[in-house]
């Protein structure tokens, strides 16, 4: 489930169920291990596959934006050490939220424009 605005769920995106997907293989790694060898590579080679289908996911909403920042912040707090990721998902997240940073101005400067035609309208 999404979150919620006015008790309405609003449906997940993709990159937050992707998000729930990486979290559960990491919890399946780290958490069932000993494990056959083969088991273990193919949740890494599919942890792996995930983290890549994140970082390269388009941030459609803001919700997409912050979680790609939570996806950076897992990678970067990832006990296994660094990722390959961790540089091109933070340049993946600045860049969207710089997006949606100016759309807000966008919006913003159209509601003081209305704002003020409609004051020159009433006088």
């Amino acid at each position: 489930m999404g979150h919620t605005i006015d008790s309405e769920a609003m449906p997940e995106t993709g990159i937050r169920r992707l998000l729930k997907l990486y979290r559960g293989l990491n919890d399946l790694a780290n958490n069932l291990w000993p494990m056959p060898e083969q088991a273990m590579d193919s949740i890494i080679d599919a942890t792996g596959v995930i983290a890549r289908a994140i970082a390269d996911t388009p941030a459609t909403t803001k919700s997409d934006v912050a979680d790609k920042f939570r996806f950076l912040a897992e990678l970067i707090d990832d006990p296994a050490g660094a990722s390959s990721l961790e540089y091109e998902v933070l340049a993946h997240a600045l860049a969207s939220l710089s997006v949606w940073n100016k759309e807000d101005e966008h919006e913003r400067a159209i509601l003081a424009i209305r704002r003020t035609l409609g004051e020159v309208a009433t006088v």
